[in-house]
């Protein structure tokens, strides 16, 4: 028996309801999955659901719901109306065209899967900083293109590396940052005199509070320099801190080591880091 036989292309899927449909109405699916009724769908009748497709969908009139495009749509099922935010709410897709706060509907281009976008991983140990005072940035790097960010996005980062070797009572201090190393300071680690076979970490959670020229953002995570298993991990706080989404913003993880001596090394192993739109 074949393992798959073609049914259909999928922009259409059947639906039967147990209560009556009309055409034009948004049909959510285990909490999640959601289609538009064709047509008229009768109880207990086989109809079909559209998942595919430009609608212009209701939303609410003359309250702080506006959309820009490329915006993530959700439909609240409770009150019949697109929204700006998940939390329980469905997703439904991207807007195609702008919509104001006294406009009755926006425009969406429907879509089955809200992804989580991976924006950069390494996939291989960056270039040590070693022999050096001077703060150096891993060779392992994002740039979040201008424009990308929007109010409420979250910047998630997950970065750690080791001291592959340590002189003497020589300091090190790692650092997140947003801008290059002439950018803004996310998190860093103090100076800390290391071991050989020390790790150091951070995560951190970058939020989007405003976008423009004087946009702001907000930060909390965790950052260790240690050894591994033991090193106590200490959260932090970043506070409302500008950043200007109309141009390019590098991400960066620098090292500065206290003393410049070559056996003072360092390098940056993993780098993950998510743009998430809510």
């Amino acid at each position: 028996m074949a393992q798959a036989v073609y049914v259909q292309t999928g922009a259409r899927i059947d639906y039967t309801p147990a209560v009556a449909v009309t055409g034009g109405d948004i049909v959510v699916q285990n909490a999640e999955f959601v289609g538009i009724a064709s047509a008229d769908i009768a109880a207990g009748r086989l109809g079909a659901l559209a998942i595919e497709g430009v609608f212009d969908v209701a939303k609410q009139v003359g309250v702080l719901t506006t959309f820009e495009v490329g915006d993530n749509v959700y439909w609240d099922d409770l009150n019949d109306r697109a929204v700006t935010i998940g939390g329980g709410n469905a997703y439904l897709g991207k807007c195609i065209r702008a919509a104001a706060n006294n406009d009755s509907s926006v425009r969406v281009k429907l879509v089955t899967t809200l992804e989580v976008p991976l924006a950069y991983s390494t996939d291989a140990a960056s270039s040590s900083v070693l022999n050096t005072t001077t703060e150096t940035p891993f060779n392992k790097s994002i740039t979040i293109p201008a424009n990308r960010l929007k109010k409420g996005d979250v910047i998630r980062v997950r970065a750690q590396g080791i001291v592959s070797n340590q002189n003497s009572t020589d300091t090190l201090t790692i650092q997140l940052k947003i801008g290059g190393t002439t950018g803004t300071s996310i998190v860093s680690t103090g100076a800390v005199d290391p071991a050989t076979n020390d790790i150091w970490y951070i995560e951190a959670d970058l939020v989007i509070r405003t976008v423009g020229a004087s946009g702001t953002f907000v930060a909390t995570g965790l950052q260790a320099l240690g050894v591994p298993g033991t090193v106590t991990a200490k959260p932090f706080l970043k506070a409302s801190s500008t950043i200007d989404t109309t141009l390019p913003q590098d991400l960066i993880v620098s090292a500065t080591w206290s003393v410049a001596n070559a056996a003072n090394i360092v390098r940056l192993d993993i780098l993950d880091v998510e743009i998430i739109s809510r």
